[in-house]
């Protein structure tokens, strides 16, 4: 089976027709929403790869670009106050969207075997460093120093592959945010991402009246997601939020290491 993007849909599997696939875009994006309440993330993370499994890397980038701005955008509502708290948000915001542009001239040339090896090993490499050292924090002087070079990495991982997570939620994380500042904080990066992704996917021909047609009919489910893993989230003891996160960044991985190397295999 292979990724590359220049193909629209991988030739291992077949997902034929509007309702099948707009079902399992639904039931992903709903499953990835209620995560996303309870933690701040899940949703691109659980979507894009299963999605890609069956149409193809671009097109399921292009599907997800619009529920996931629009879920994004409501946390960051929701959780405003605590973007007074980060000041090292704004610099890597802005070296993020300039990766993004460069990524998504990536998602339209290359493949992302190697891309996806590497950034798994990335993430799996904290977590073990993680595992060894519980206690670890970086502080928020080395997070605002750090934060122009881990904006553009992240923003170029987004541009090129829909996820952003192995290196903007490994970052946020390590500075041990509360609850209120991680949502707003990975809030606002999947917001000025997908934001962006929006134009250049059409600009890229990615985002077709059918992706479109997708993204929409995902919004109200996103919704629904949204609400109760909120709720859930508001009694969410912090250890109990911390091994979320990192359970989450360990599937990732694990999901980012096997298709790059299926890619290999096959």
């Amino acid at each position: 089976m292979s990724h590359n993007f220049r193909k629209g849909r991988p030739s291992g599997f077949r997902l034929e027709g509007l309702p099948m696939i707009l079902a399992l875009v639904v039931g992903l994006l709903l499953a990835g929403s209620i995560i996303k309440g309870v933690i701040g993330l899940g949703m691109p993370m659980i979507a894009i790869p299963v999605l890609t499994l069956f149409i193809g890397l671009p097109q399921a980038v292009a599907i997800v670009a619009l529920p996931v701005a629009a879920a994004n955008g409501w946390q960051c509502w929701q959780f405003r106050k605590s973007g007074r708290t980060l000041p090292f948000l704004s610099p890597f915001l802005i070296t993020g969207s300039l990766g993004l542009l460069a990524g998504t001239v990536f998602l339209a040339t290359a493949p992302s075997t190697l891309l996806e090896i590497g950034l798994a090993s990335v993430v799996m490499i904290y977590l073990v460093l993680r595992a060894m050292h519980p206690d670890f924090i970086m502080s928020r002087g080395t997070g605002r120093r750090l934060a122009p070079a881990i904006g553009l990495g992240s923003g170029l991982l987004h541009g090129a592959t829909g996820i952003s997570a192995p290196i903007g939620i490994t970052y946020f994380h390590s500075m041990k945010l509360e609850r209120p500042e991680f949502i707003f904080a990975t809030g606002a990066m999947f917001l000025l991402y997908a934001s962006m992704q929006v134009p250049l996917l059409g600009w890229a021909g990615f985002l077709s009246g059918t992706n479109l047609i997708y993204g929409l009919f995902a919004i109200p489910t996103s919704a629904v997601g949204l609400y109760i893993g909120n709720r859930i989230g508001r009694h969410m003891n912090p250890v109990l939020f911390d091994r979320l996160v990192l359970l989450v960044l360990c599937l990732t991985a694990g999901l980012l290491m096997w298709r790059g190397l299926s890619d290999i295999v096959t």
